[in-house]
């Protein structure tokens, strides 16, 4: 009989217990409701996330039980997290499509408003300034004249020095390679190879002739009676 006694007396501390106002996980209990799982009291709680869900006491106090179930189906971010150009810097109390928006900060320096799930599937990886960046590129692009997979603008000043010229020999277009002066030009997607030659000066010379063919085929163009063909036979 004692033994019964201790288990009916185990059983009714447990359905007697009061769980309103704690927490347990994301969720908070509300009140106990007239429901029974398994014998066990179901409590109406309230998640972080602002859903209402009803939860046994089992559950709760195993921890089984700790959000509506937004947990598994939200996706995770912390703060300081990398996507693209963004830095979560912290969650909001706003909810979108039941995802948390994230405050982030982008590299270009601009502050943005982001649900996780757009951060973490990849949709969304800076304020809006690439996409500016595009469309100006885009607009860029656009004022510039191409024929032939060629930029007239650009060829218009082929001789002149850019990032990639040689250190070596100081001219586009030769370069110094294994005690040989190498002379080359490059036209219409194309890499012309002018020959290779021991002296700097013959070198320089067959890229100065090349670049005559270049301006003659620019020439041409702007007179409206333009080959769409140009051969190196230097």
């Amino acid at each position: 009989m004692k033994q019964s006694d201790d288990v009916s007396n185990k059983v009714k501390k447990r359905t007697s217990q009061d769980l309103t106002g704690k927490r347990f996980g994301k969720l908070t209990v509300l009140a106990k409701t007239e429901k029974r799982k398994s014998g066990a009291i179901v409590w109406q709680c309230r998640c972080d996330c602002g859903n209402l869900c009803e939860k046994p006491t089992g559950e709760l106090n195993a921890g089984f039980a700790t959000s509506c179930g937004c947990s598994w189906r939200q996706p995770s971010v912390r703060e300081g997290a990398r996507y693209g150009r963004l830095v979560t810097v912290r969650p909001t109390g706003e909810r979108s499509a039941r995802a948390i928006v994230w405050e982030c900060k982008c590299d270009c320096g601009g502050m943005v408003l982001v649900r996780s799930t757009m951060l973490t599937s990849g949709h969304t990886t800076s304020c809006g300034c690439i996409k500016k960046e595009i469309d100006e590129q885009r607009d860029f692009k656009n004022i510039l004249t191409y024929t032939d997979g060629t930029c007239i603008e650009v060829i218009k000043d082929i001789g002149k020095k850019r990032s990639t010229t040689s250190p070596d020999t100081g001219v586009r277009g030769v370069t110094l390679k294994n005690g040989k002066y190498q002379a080359q030009i490059t036209f219409q997607n194309k890499r012309y190879y002018l020959g290779r030659f021991t002296r700097l000066e013959d070198a320089v010379k067959a890229r100065k002739q090349a670049e005559e063919r270049v301006k003659e085929y620019v020439e041409e163009y702007l007179s409206d009676n333009h080959s769409t063909e140009i051969k190196f036979d230097i």
